[in-house]
């Protein structure tokens, strides 16, 4: 659930896309973005094949922090 978006003035109209999509596969893959996107350059195939699968949602890059609390997921973007 996206409770609060909130963009600089002067960004660019893709940022709010590319945070979720950063916080998407986070959330989705259980890691950190610096961490899938290590994994990525490691297996190109399966990211491609995640693409295609989460319709296009995710963006193994660094930038979504994945933190993990007992009773639920969140995700900070820097």
């Amino acid at each position: 659930m996206l409770m609060v978006l909130m963009r600089e003035d002067g960004s660019g109209i893709l940022r709010p896309d590319i945070a979720f999509a950063k916080a998407w596969g986070a959330v989705g893959m259980g890691i950190g973005g610096r961490a899938m996107a290590k994994r990525a350059s490691d297996s190109a195939q399966f990211w491609a094949a995640l693409n295609t699968i989460s319709k296009g949602r995710t963006a193994p890059v660094a930038g979504g922090v994945l933190i993990l609390q007992a009773e639920c997921y969140r995700v900070q973007l820097l």
